[in-house]
């Protein structure tokens, strides 16, 4: 019986781990994704405002 309560405790943890990294992962790309849009979109408002001239009109 004992053989079988370690089996089981090893998956557990095997299984909390792996819930872990999980959220450490998911957490992770979230934040490199919405850091890669900002820089998209700052990179795009600069162009936007090179296009222009002072007055307002494209070039």
């Amino acid at each position: 019986m004992k053989r079988n309560n370690v089996i089981i405790l090893i998956l557990f943890l095997v299984a909390i781990f792996l819930v872990f990294f999980a959220w450490f992962l998911h957490t992770t790309c979230r934040r490199v994704v919405s850091a890669e849009v900002h820089e998209m979109l700052y990179q795009r408002d600069l162009e936007a405002q090179k296009s222009t001239d002072g007055d307002g009109k494209a070039t």
